[in-house]
């Protein structure tokens, strides 16, 4: 086409000159676009080349680089399981004996946590409202306020302050009016005089029993006779959630006993007529002892 119309200009053609001016502007807009194009290739080519240069000295990760890098993942990983595991053991010590200011969180955690646990349990064993009743382990006091609602005296002992606080707090008005007293003390030695409660509770402690047989023949020397020993836990070997809270209570140091352990601990203490009560669908556990009515020889 640029050849023709250098034909038509050169022969002076009879074509309108407006004709020969567009034809010429024509050409030169497609050398402009020919060379813009080749512009923009050459951009391209240089920005290519650059980018694979600076790909070039990009370090190479080698094998002792990947190493390093592992190594410290596996110890980031370490730390983090550390941490965890430290925490689930300082909240599970907090569960087991509630310090003075933080341990009374937890303490005011459990009345509810623990409350359809306890109305299970003395569902199995109505309290006369004459009966006299030590809570062992009163935590937060909730359990000592469910049972001064029948029984003429209820009792507290707990042998951490946090709990002995809570508690105290918790029932000021029954305290007041002199229906609960709440002291600290262990079950491994119970200020109290022997054949003096009617029935002795204890809700979700016996885990934490320092000497288990011996403690249930100190709770036995406390009971009249014919009283009774509730106690209850919504954890134990072979239930449903030994899997999970098994290993918590390992780590904490507490006592992991099957019913059966159980049903032979009470038996071994000198408790009579022994009843075991389970749960499945919430894996709880109740086993109640009665001391006997008739003194035994050598009592």
């Amino acid at each position: 086409m640029l050849a023709r119309e250098r034909h038509l200009i050169s022969r002076r053609s009879l074509f309108p000159k407006k004709w020969i001016g567009a034809l010429h502007q024509a050409r030169v807009a497609v050398r402009y676009q020919s060379q813009r194009r080749k512009q923009i290739q050459h951009s391209i080519a240089v920005k290519q080349f650059l980018r694979s240069l600076s790909h070039r000295n990009t370090p190479v990760q080698t094998s002792k680089d990947m190493e390093v890098s592992l190594d410290r993942s596996v110890i980031s990983r370490a730390l983090e399981y550390m941490l965890l595991m430290a925490l689930t053991v300082y909240l599970g010590k907090q569960v087991k004996k509630p310090s003075r200011f933080v341990g009374r969180i937890f303490a005011r955690m459990m009345n509810s946590s623990h409350s359809a646990l306890t109305d299970w349990a003395l569902a199995h064993l109505p309290i006369d409202e004459n009966a006299k009743v030590l809570d062992v382990g009163c935590g937060g006091g909730k359990t000592i306020e469910k049972l001064a609602k029948t029984a003429s005296l209820v009792c507290g002992i707990d042998y951490a302050a946090g709990s002995v606080a809570e508690s105290q707090s918790h029932n000021r008005r029954l305290i007041a009016e002199g229906k609960v007293y709440v002291e600290r003390a262990s079950v491994s030695s119970l200020p109290f005089t022997a054949d003096f409660f009617d029935a002795v509770t204890a809700i979700e402690t016996l885990y934490y029993w320092a000497d288990v047989p011996n403690d249930l023949r100190e709770v036995l020397r406390v009971l009249k006779p014919g009283g009774h020993l509730v106690v209850v836990m919504e954890s134990y070997k072979g239930g449903r959630n030994d899997w999970l809270l098994g290993p918590v209570m390992g780590l904490i140091g507490s006592n992991r006993l099957s019913a059966d352990d159980y049903r032979a601990l009470f038996h071994g203490a000198g408790y009579m007529e022994i009843e075991l009560f389970e749960e499945p669908a919430n894996g709880w556990i109740c086993i109640i002892g009665q001391k006997s009515r008739v003194p035994r020889v050598g009592d």
